[in-house]
């Protein structure tokens, strides 16, 4: 994470804006679906919103991500130029606007605004979601039953032993229909 000790930071920074005192449940009704999409959908911006902790300058800042790029290596001098440049131009103004960040463009200077915290909640939670999801019952067993109740239709319309057949095509619509029912419930309980 991103900190610049108080000794270095400006004597002369501004005060917090109105957005950087609100907390982030009031700063994430003020962010949009889109804002959110717009923030997460970009690396270096996700690796802005995951290092930056205080005041910090854009060159500190540019450096970081850099060394996010490069897989926790030194970065090249290129890599670092290209980053500093689209942090400058582009991403923190961007998220400056978003309130995600407070941005000083003359002086160089990165600060955490409300904003930041609303998007880390949220990306909290899609990480907390997508992690459940996938701990969620497995597909296989669906299409196991699936198969074994064409199966069944296939012999009892096929005139091979018709009526077990039919038993086991209904065995396996309601094996599917459980199976459904359950993960359903414990989606709604969980």
């Amino acid at each position: 994470m991103v900190s610049v000790p108080s000794s270095e930071r400006g004597r002369d920074t501004e005060p917090a804006t109105d957005s950087s005192r609100q907390t982030p449940e009031e700063s994430a009704s003020t962010l949009t679906p889109a804002v959110r999409h717009e923030v997460l959908v970009n690396d270096r911006r996700r690796a802005i919103v995951e290092l930056l902790d205080d005041e910090t300058t854009l060159r500190t800042l540019a450096d970081e991500v850099a060394r996010v790029e490069a897989g926790g290596g030194d970065p090249d001098r290129k890599t670092r130029q290209s980053v500093y440049i689209t942090l400058h131009q582009c991403h923190l103004p961007k998220l400056d606007e978003f309130g995600v960040v407070t941005y000083d463009a003359d002086r160089k200077q990165v600060r955490p605004a409300a904003g930041l915290w609303a998007i880390r909640a949220y990306r909290d939670r899609i990480a907390e979601y997508t992690t459940r999801r996938q701990e969620a019952v497995s597909p296989l067993p669906y299409a196991g039953l699936g198969l074994l109740g064409i199966g069944g239709l296939l012999a009892g319309a096929a005139g091979v032993a018709p009526t077990a057949s039919w038993v086991v095509a209904a065995g396996a619509f309601l094996g599917v229909a459980g199976l459904a029912g359950r993960a359903v419930w414990s989606e709604r309980r969980g």
